[in-house]
């Protein structure tokens, strides 16, 4: 995998190969270090890993979903998650994975 790409065109595949996150008048902005699982389900993390796979030639071999979900999200009345032992997912840890060519977390 050739690292000619910026990190902008990194975030842009990775948030196209996710489902678009709006509200009534406008698109979520989702920041690179927020957990994904707080706004996106396992099913649309399932699909990005195997976009980045089959597209960008991105080895996730290491990957493993079970290290990341199931994933509690904030509620309303709770401000907190209690996620005991899952490892935030962020567009950070993809972005940074991309442009190695491979899955660098555990």
């Amino acid at each position: 995998m050739s690292n000619s790409k910026s990190d902008d065109q990194y975030r842009a595949f990775i948030l196209d190969n996710l489902p678009r996150v709006t509200t009534l008048f406008k698109t979520v902005d989702i920041s690179d270090d927020e957990a994904l699982q707080e706004t996106f389900e396992r099913e649309d993390i399932s699909d990005l890993i195997d976009a980045l796979s089959m597209k960008m030639s991105v080895n996730c071999d290491n990957f493993h979903m079970d290290n990341h979900f199931p994933w509690k999200a904030k509620t309303f009345f709770t401000n907190k998650n209690n996620n005991a032992g899952k490892v935030p997912l962020t567009l950070r840890m993809f972005i940074d994975s991309a442009k190695a060519g491979r899955w660098l977390y555990s």
